[in-house]
């Protein structure tokens, strides 16, 4: 570009369109990083929260900052950029979320090295009717958000708003954003039937419960042999069950005006 103004002219690494990056690799790379550690700022004033003489629910408070408004910060780059350049900010992304569940539950009394602590942010990662903490990993899900967003816009733009495009073939097209896109595609369905069995057999384990009063359920769960199972009460490490060895019931609060969904999970780990 030429000289304007301020700017000494020269070639642009890249610019941004519609909020996404658009450009060379390394570049794209390391804005989607910088964004990353821009958006989880916020992260330590999180974890300062602290419990009042009136107000006891800074732990869940935490909790829920982190898996809404944390968590979920960035999904728009995870739509819109391939894969392969979001994996750096996708691993960076991961790392912020997990050290923060690390510092919030006491993951130090055991170590992060510890079988417990990785069972226990493996299960974090789950969604709350799987007896997780809904604190997906960017790093897992980048195809399948890549694979969705073509899904949901392919007709859109090739057929009706641009339909010098309408015969484009993206299962032959050549070129490397493609041949990425056929590839993220190619394995979600290679573990399509493998992860829809595992849920649904996960899933013949959940109870949801509606709870009037912390502490208070309006029916029992019933356990083996019939026997009533009580809910757990509210505590700092709920979600991080997986850390022991023996059959666990887990769950999950999620605050609501006078009552609370309380996901509950039993099964031997």
């Amino acid at each position: 570009a030429p000289p304007h103004g301020s700017y000494e002219g020269g070639v642009l690494p890249g610019i941004r369109v519609l909020g996404a990056f658009l450009g060379g690799v390394v570049w794209c790379r390391d804005k989607l990083v910088k964004r990353v550690r821009k958006a989880l700022e916020p992260l330590p004033g999180i974890l300062a929260l602290r419990d009042s003489k009136k107000v006891r629910t800074a732990q869940q408070l935490s909790q829920v900052l982190i898996r809404f408004c944390m968590n979920t910060t960035l999904t728009f780059f995870l739509r819109t950029m391939p894969p392969s350049v979001y994996l750096a900010a996708a691993k960076e992304h991961d790392r912020l979320i997990a050290d923060s569940l690390y510092e919030l539950v006491g993951g130090v009394r055991v170590g992060r090295e510890d079988v417990r602590w990785v069972r226990a942010l493996k299960q974090a990662r789950l969604p709350v009717n799987m007896g997780g903490m809904g604190l997906t990993g960017a790093e897992d899900i980048r195809g399948a958000a890549w694979v969705g967003t073509w899904a949901l816009v392919t007709r859109t733009w090739f057929v009706e708003l641009h339909r010098p495009f309408a015969d484009l073939d993206v299962s032959t097209a050549p070129g490397e954003c493609f041949d990425e896109l056929r590839e993220a595609h190619t394995q979600l369905v290679s573990n399509h039937d493998l992860t829809d069995k595992c849920q649904r057999n996960w899933r013949k384990w959940v109870e949801c419960r509606e709870v009037v009063s912390p502490g208070n359920a309006t029916n029992g769960l019933r356990g083996e042999g019939g026997a009533e199972v009580p809910l757990l009460p509210a505590r700092a490490d709920a979600g991080c069950g997986a850390a022991s060895p023996r059959p666990v019931l887990v769950h999950q609060r999620v605050p609501a005006p006078g009552a609370a969904t309380v996901h509950l999970w039993r099964a031997p780990l």
